[in-house]
């Protein structure tokens, strides 16, 4: 019986993994928040969350594209919160979600939460413009503090998918990847053929 995709259908354990990393991200960033004065928690960790544990197949959902996505959104937004910002609001938000676009897609490490990043900063309440470098620090603090949380947990990004990537190889590649592939791929593939083709020559 073929097994469905994780993606999408999160499964018991990885919803009590996300508790856990999450409940410990947020004791944690209170009173780094409450020590420093800054702000660490933002509603983009929310969505991120939700990608990393539900999304956990996913291109998305990789500490790469987690911390770089959130990278690039920070250096978009600050850049229209600065200099686009004092000429039209709206310009700036235009900015800021597709210039993160592009930067995701320039970098490779598309990450949809880290576009609420950008917005975050330009529509932030704040008198000085300038605070918004405090901002993007703390945030820049959050998600690398939430990604060793969630990395120090067993099996946080991919609990279920060993096993299943192992059935998934085991039905599908001889089937489909028959010569195709890297010499690791392939030596498996040459064995198992031999012993098949050796079969009928035992039974003569």
């Amino acid at each position: 019986m073929q097994e469905r995709s994780t993606i999408g259908n999160p499964s018991d354990q990885n919803i009590i993994i996300a508790a856990i990393a999450f409940g410990l991200f947020l004791i944690c960033a209170r009173m780094i928040e409450n020590r420093l004065g800054v702000t660490v928690v933002v509603g983009s960790f929310g969505a991120a969350t939700v990608v990393m544990f539900a999304l956990n197949g996913s291109e998305a959902a990789k500490p790469f594209s987690v911390f770089f996505g959130h990278i690039v959104s920070l250096a978009v937004g600050l850049v229209s919160r600065l200099f686009i910002h004092p000429i039209s609001i709206d310009m700036a938000l235009f900015v800021a979600v597709i210039g993160t676009l592009f930067g995701m897609k320039l970098f490779r490490c598309v990450h949809p939460p880290g576009g609420a990043v950008a917005m975050i900063l330009v529509l932030s309440p704040i008198e000085d413009p300038k605070d918004s470098l405090s901002i993007a620090l703390g945030i820049m603090m959050g998600i690398s503090f939430y990604l060793v949380v969630v990395s120090l947990l067993p099996l946080a990004f991919r609990p279920a998918l060993p096993d299943t990537a192992k059935q998934s190889t085991d039905t599908q590649l001889p089937n489909s990847c028959d010569g195709i592939g890297t010499d690791l791929h392939q030596k498996p593939f040459q064995t198992s053929h031999a012993v098949v083709k050796e079969r009928p020559n035992r039974q003569a």
